[in-house]
């Protein structure tokens, strides 16, 4: 069952990975600067003390050079854990994909199947709504038998009577609506009244 598509839900997996991106890249040229100026200070102190003459030029080449290949090697660990964070989100954004198509099977009155990929994370998530399914798929089944018996019969309070009708009316929104995503998933347009 594992899926081969690494983008599943590109909002949340690019969310995730821009804000570590970001984080680690300030963070290593912050750190970076920081060392570099610690230890300048304590170079500069000893070459003071030795009587060098181009200290000056000595710091602005050091620096240069150290600016870029710290700026370059962060970039490129930046990128190394862009992607490594881009698979880590997979594992949220899938079981997220996977749980929304679950829902909408669940919507549609079909029986989904509630596993996720080993490893996946909103593993008690999928658990939660594979109860609810359950319970959903039980009162769907019970408000049927319901009103199969109702349509059979005949009962005398109004009441009762109109209760049952609105729950009837709720079964025959839901295939509408069921019949609405089927045009729409063939390619189909819901153009009711033209």
């Amino acid at each position: 069952m594992g899926r081969r598509k690494i983008l599943i839900d590109r909002e949340i997996q690019f969310k995730v990975v821009i804000y570590a991106l970001i984080f680690m890249v300030l963070t290593s040229i912050f750190i970076s600067l920081i060392t570099f100026n610690s230890v300048w200070s304590i170079l500069v102190n000893h070459l003071v003390s030795a009587n060098e003459k181009n200290l000056t030029d000595i710091f602005a080449i050091t620096f240069k050079t150290f600016a870029l290949r710290i700026t370059f090697i962060t970039i490129f660990l930046a990128i190394l854990a862009g992607l490594g964070m881009l698979l880590v989100s997979h594992r949220i954004a899938g079981p997220v994909y996977r749980i929304i198509q679950v829902v909408k099977d669940l919507r549609e009155g079909k029986n989904p199947s509630f596993i996720l990929r080993k490893g996946d994370t909103l593993s008690n998530l999928m658990e939660e709504i594979k109860t609810f399914g359950a319970t959903h798929t039980n009162l769907v089944n019970a408000s049927k038998r319901v009103l199969e018996i109702w349509n059979r019969t005949q009962v005398q309070d109004i009441s009762l009577n109109v209760a049952l009708r609105e729950l009837e009316e709720c079964f025959e929104e839901k295939s509408k609506d069921k019949q609405t995503i089927e045009k729409t998933e063939k390619g189909g347009t819901n153009e009711e009244g033209i």
